[in-house]
């Protein structure tokens, strides 16, 4: 942002941190942070993943990067969870279709299932 250079790329990085650290639930621990994660997840009965509301175009994505983490969709799977992850939306405010944030934001396979893209293809589309 102040014309410093960035010695590391998102590729590398994102390689550098399956490396170093150990992920659990989409997050990054040290293996002792992981252990205590873990602990204090299964004594939780009430655990519950972070779920994120949507209000806006960044949230979104995030919620759908959320979603085909786990495995790619279809359109026709995404879109009704979506409406209603977007009910909290206030009057007035708006939001682009799913569709357009899908063609903007990731990657379609052949098959017609939409899928995270990798850090190299992320990169491409900016």
């Amino acid at each position: 942002m102040k014309g410093l250079p960035v010695p590391i790329d998102a590729r590398d990085f994102h390689e550098g941190l399956k490396q170093r650290f150990v992920e659990i639930d989409d997050m990054y621990f040290t293996a002792e942070q992981a252990a205590e994660y873990d602990e204090k997840k299964t004594k939780s009965p009430n655990f519950v993943q972070f779920s994120l509301i949507v209000t806006n175009e960044s949230d979104a994505i995030e919620w759908i990067k959320e979603r085909l983490r786990k495995q790619a969709q279809k359109y026709q799977d995404i879109m009704p969870d979506f409406r209603i992850a977007t009910q909290s939306l206030r009057k007035g405010d708006t939001l682009p279709e799913l569709q357009d944030i899908l063609n903007e934001s990731f990657i379609q396979e052949a098959v017609g299932k939409w899928r995270t893209p990798h850090p190299n293809e992320a990169k491409e589309r900016i």
